[in-house]
C-alpha cells in the first residue's frame, strides 16, 4: 500500500523540527496536530504540560 516501501525508524522518522505528529510527542496518548511551536494558552499544550509534570 505504501508507495515508499516498508515504514522503518519508528518515532524517530516522524518527529523533529517540522513537528509532525502529536501521537509521536504524546506516546500515542493522542493523535491529530503538531504540539511543539503553538501558544502555551491554547489547551492543547498546557493540559499536556500540566499533565506530564
Amino acid at each position: 500500500v505504501n508507495p515508499l516501501g516498508d515504514w522503518t525508524g519508528g518515532i524517530n522518522v516522524d518527529t523533529g523540527a517540522v513537528n509532525r505528529k502529536l501521537g509521536s510527542d504524546m506516546a500515542d496518548a493522542v493523535t491529530g496536530g503538531g504540539l511543539h511551536g503553538k501558544d502555551l494558552t491554547k489547551a492543547d499544550v498546557s493540559v499536556n504540560i500540566y499533565a506530564f509534570l
